[in-house]
């Protein structure tokens, strides 16, 4: 019977799929760690909590190129039709998005007609697991204007910069009037420091 160390049992293609099946399920990392060492032989050693989340982390990431993928097409089917469409990306080492940010023309114009513009983060709430960020304007009569919008990798300040610099650019370098925001102050770097160029 062939031995496999500690260090290579996580990673053969059958413990990363039951791995990859139990998330699924609903488990936690602890509680996979727990069902696949009931499930190991006796000459495998224990997989830990962290090779779990690494498997998992791995898997997320891979999926998440291909689900970017069709958001992209989406965003050049749109341009096609819709000249004034402007999307960027910020792309990791691997060429995997981690920033992306769009605003359809109709947006763009909008925006040219009022300063002020409510800038917030929300929970990782959508298929891609990452911060979505709107850019809106709440005009009277309690209505919402959508200048752009952001899905992003981190909450971190130079993400904010690369999101500010690139919401100044789509908008023809027109500075907003007044930004209102959550008062996250990673964010509020991000702002200071493109203000004051």
């Amino acid at each position: 019977m062939k031995h496999r160390s500690h260090s290579k049992f996580h990673r053969t293609i059958e413990c990363k799929s039951v791995i990859v099946q139990l998330k699924q399920s609903g488990l936690k990392p602890s509680q996979i760690k727990k069902a696949i060492d009931a499930m190991k032989t006796s000459n495998e050693v224990d997989v830990t909590s962290k090779q779990c989340v690494d498997v998992l982390s791995e898997q997320r990431k891979h999926n998440r190129g291909r689900e970017f993928y069709g958001l992209i097409k989406h965003l050049q089917d749109k341009a096609l039709v819709d000249n004034d469409q402007y999307f960027v990306m910020d792309l990791c080492s691997d060429g995997c998005p981690k920033n992306i940010f769009c605003a359809d023309g109709r947006s763009r114009d909008d925006f040219s007609k009022f300063g002020d513009v409510v800038f917030d983060v929300t929970y990782m709430t959508n298929k891609f697991k990452m911060p979505f960020a709107p850019f809106i304007r709440v005009k009277h009569l309690e209505q919402s204007i959508l200048f752009g919008g952001v899905l992003l990798e981190n909450e971190k300040e130079e993400t904010f910069v690369w999101l500010v610099e690139h919401f100044l650019k789509c908008m023809f370098s027109k500075y907003p009037k007044a930004i209102i925001t959550n008062q996250d102050k990673a964010m509020g770097n991000a702002i200071k420091s493109i203000s004051k160029c």
